[in-house]
């Protein structure tokens, strides 16, 4: 430290060094010390410097940008991972417990198909086997049939891979009541087991899942009241009579099954 010396001077400090400098170039002055974003001038001598901003310093601007952005989205793609993880469990618990209320119905539906139709509970788990058909297999159309007590009867298509394919009735449930989808499965496996000529017939059901569907021998002359209603002419007496054969061989049918 010193004042500043004139070249040739004696007795007195030489320039300022150290981060300080004589800025008024007078002897008889300290040295100043240069502040912040500044710097002495390289001989000590004159005004302080501004410290100019180099490209280096920008880039660790840029660099502590870029640090934060990616941890930001680093927690936010974690936050997403979680939640997409107990969304998953969610759905799986909600699957399996829906699962294991379908298995349970169907049980119940099973006992009592076997105490009101008279046959075993392993001919009804058979039979709902063999009737059970994947949804892709059915096709419904806008086509309304009806209306049945447990649902919509509309027009469809069953075509099995290999088996038959052939123009259908396809009934639907759209009810989550669970005493009317207790009832809409009594009532299509009571069908089932009902073969006979003048019944209809139950071809494939779709009760694995939501909604129901039962798939029906479709009648293309309609309901046999909508058919007497609208025939023209008149029914005939030998019309009548055969009518009333069928409908007779058909109670018969069931009367036995009773």
């Amino acid at each position: 430290m010193g004042t500043y010396a004139a070249p040739g001077a004696t007795g007195l400090c030489l320039a300022c060094d150290g981060g300080t400098t004589d800025r008024d170039r007078d002897p008889s002055t300290p040295c100043v010390l240069c502040g912040n974003k500044t710097k002495a001038p390289g001989d000590g001598i004159g005004e302080c410097q501004l410290v100019p901003v180099t490209a280096a310093s920008d880039g660790g601007s840029d660099n502590i940008v870029v640090i934060v952005i990616g941890v930001v989205l680093g927690i936010v793609v974690f936050l997403v991972l979680i939640a997409a993880v107990l969304i998953r469990r969610r759905h799986r618990r909600e699957n399996e417990a829906t699962r294991k209320q379908l298995q349970e119905l169907h049980e119940r539906v099973q006992r009592k198909v076997s105490i009101l139709g008279g046959v075993s509970e392993a001919f009804s788990r058979r039979q709902l086997r063999q009737l059970e058909t994947p949804r892709e297999c059915v096709t419904v159309s806008e086509q309304l049939l009806g209306e049945g007590e447990f649902g919509v009867v509309a027009l469809g298509r069953l075509a099995i891979p290999g088996g038959v394919n052939q123009v259908v009735a396809v009934k639907t449930l759209r009810s989550h009541n669970p005493d009317e989808q207790e009832q809409f499965l009594l009532e299509v496996h009571l069908t089932s087991i009902l073969v006979h000529p003048r019944i209809v017939s139950v071809l494939a059901m779709c009760t694995s899942g939501m909604p129901f569907m039962a798939v029906l021998e479709h009648m293309q002359g309609g309901d046999l009241k909508s058919y007497l209603k609208n025939s023209n002419p008149r029914a005939s007496p030998l019309l009548l009579i055969n009518v009333c054969w069928q409908l007779a061989s058909a109670l018969g049918f069931l009367k036995e099954k009773e």
